[in-house]
């Protein structure tokens, strides 16, 4: 299940109790969670889409290339998202990092498969279905961020751009 991007409610963002952090040295890490009278999930799976130009593959992810001004539309809403979860979390006295924006200014992603693709050098301009998952939130003494992953959604290539 997912969230379409345009959908995200602030008001269905939900916080569970920080843990120990089993991943980053000297850090807490705090689960996400959405929750309306819909369904319940644990972390936020948002579905959005790209247009890419080049894959390049590695074991079970592809890394996929794009240009920020084709997709400026949804990588903005996915960084506002970011930003909105950040401050909603309201950890005080640390740095907030947005890693997610950081990673879409480096122009690709690198996403879990399902299906391995190869290494492909795109024609024609593609677009694919992502799912970003925001698992939840690192904090260390000075500063925080989102936990987050994407995945491939296709299977198969869909909608040639003409």
């Amino acid at each position: 299940m997912n969230i379409v991007l345009d959908d995200v409610d602030e008001k269905c963002l939900f916080y569970y109790s920080p843990v120990k952090n089993t991943v980053m040295d000297n850090s807490i890490f705090t689960r996400l969670a959405y929750s309306n009278d819909i369904f319940s999930m644990n972390g936020v799976y948002i579905k959005a889409n790209l247009t890419i130009f080049k894959t390049e593959s590695y074991f079970n992810k592809s890394k996929y290339f794009f240009n920020y001004s084709e997709n400026k539309n949804q990588i903005d809403k996915l960084a506002d998202i970011e930003k909105m979860i950040l401050e909603k979390a309201n950890i005080e006295n640390v740095d907030i990092l947005n890693k997610l924006y950081e990673q879409f200014m480096s122009k690709s992603i690198r996403v879990f498969n399902t299906e391995m693709l190869h290494n492909e050098n795109i024609e024609e301009k593609k677009k694919v279905d992502i799912i970003v998952k925001l698992s939840g939130i690192w904090n260390t003494e000075r500063c925080c961020g989102l936990t987050f992953k994407f995945f491939d959604i296709n299977h198969q290539w869909k909608n040639t751009l003409e």
